[in-house]
């Protein structure tokens, strides 16, 4: 009887649901808060090292504590995110990532900083992970990549807001202050999760996995995973994989393009680029999901690895600034394109009891290809030069645009 009538709960739950639900808005706004803080921090993060005392090699060490951190956090977040509900682990994390936060202002120590950054990778990446799950719970199946696109548009606006924001906050040294204001908005994001509690879809919706469980011991013996795949995702591999060369490929622009102006004498330019990529970015992930419910992952990610490779084989000969601007444009386009389509294939096809661990490998693919990528392209740069290193990237590209034709057109083959 309680089988029956949680079933019929969730199924009133998916006729009635709208995209822009109370409960979407409140993850988009989740989304968005908490990444423009993340954004701020890692973009202010130098500066309160030099601030204080520290040289740059500390922040990279930082930066470092912050990835590992997230990478460990994203594997067991998706999966409790799957096993206990996509509520706690928000909640949770929100409240990690908040403490972290507020805890810099009070402790202005170097040697308190590698371990906060920690903590902070934690928090960020449970919140991110258990989040866009609930967002791929919640979004009609009809409408799937229009809504992903969407809410990946947060972090679009984040990338542009967070580090501003930051920047602003800290005119004239006052870094407790943007320490303190950073955690507000984290503990007022926390507040509107927890006031979400009771909304049908934490009520109604979560208690599946337990029918699940309650189901015949042969047909649970089915569905169980052992080992790593307890954690990652196999039917999200395909996407994350394409997802981890594309961004392996554009750590080189992400974090060497201020270095790259420099080197060209257009330096005065980043702060343009960077502006005209975000709000490319911004434009594409306001249509770009359309586009993938209508035609599918093939056309619209080769439109995107078209983009990308414009950008990084226009960087080789770049000489004007000018160019370089039109660069960034070309690269919010690709990032816009590709994210928005692979976090959708990643998610869409998959059991909504495994939408935690599906959600966890797919950012676990974006931390591992912008961590080893920046590692890897700063080698390449030192020991032989930009030209060599954008070629390269070019050739990453040509290789993540080829493994996405294949997979996709193969997937499409299969499920047809």
């Amino acid at each position: 009887m309680q089988t029956e009538r949680v079933i019929e709960n969730q199924i009133k739950w998916n006729e009635c649901n709208k995209l822009w639900s109370t409960l979407f808005v409140v993850f988009c706004l989740t989304s968005l808060v908490i990444s423009t803080v993340l954004f701020m921090l890692n973009n202010v993060m130098s500066l309160y090292v030099n601030h204080i005392g520290g040289k740059a090699a500390f922040s990279g060490i930082l930066m470092l504590c912050f990835s590992a951190a997230a990478v460990v956090s994203r594997l067991a977040s998706g999966y409790f995110a799957d096993k206990k509900g996509r509520f706690a682990v928000m909640l949770t994390g929100e409240l990690i990532f908040f403490a972290s936060v507020i805890l810099c202002a009070f402790l202005p120590y170097l040697g308190a900083l590698p371990v906060l950054r920690m903590v902070q990778g934690i928090g960020y990446a449970a919140v991110n992970t258990a989040t866009a799950a609930a967002v791929a719970d919640i979004i009609p199946k009809n409408r799937f990549g229009e809504g992903i696109g969407y809410y990946t548009l947060a972090m679009s606006l984040a990338q542009a807001l967070g580090p501003a924001f930051g920047l602003y906050l800290i005119s004239g040294g006052n870094y407790f202050q943007m320490f303190i204001l950073a955690g507000v908005l984290i503990l007022a994001v926390a507040a509107l999760t927890f006031n979400s509690r009771r909304n049908d879809y934490f009520t109604s919706y979560q208690p599946q996995a337990k029918v699940k469980k309650a189901e015949s011991t042969e047909s649970t013996a089915s569905v169980q995973y052992t080992g790593i795949w307890r954690y990652i995702e196999k039917k999200a591999l395909g996407a994350s994989i394409t997802e981890f060369l594309i961004c392996f490929a554009m750590a080189s622009i992400v974090v060497f393009a201020t270095l790259f102006a420099i080197s060209r004498g257009f330096e005065s330019a980043t702060a343009m680029f960077f502006i005209i990529s975000a709000v490319a970015s911004i434009v594409t992930r306001l249509f770009i999901g359309k586009l993938f419910d209508k035609f599918g992952p093939v056309p619209t990610l080769t439109a995107g690895f078209i983009c990308g490779i414009f950008s990084t084989v226009t960087m080789v000969f770049v000489s004007n600034p000018i160019i370089f601007i039109g660069i960034g444009a070309a690269y919010g386009f690709c990032i816009g394109i590709t994210t928005t389509v692979l976090n959708t294939s990643a998610l869409k096809n998959v059991d909504s009891n495994r939408r935690g661990a599906a959600s966890a490998t797919f950012w676990l693919s974006m931390d591992l290809g912008y961590g080893l990528g920046g590692a890897v392209w700063g080698i390449v740069i030192d020991r032989f030069s930009f030209q060599l290193t954008y070629w390269g990237v070019t050739a990453v590209m040509l290789i993540g645009l080829i493994f996405s034709l294949v997979y996709f057109t193969n997937k499409s083959r299969t499920s047809s």
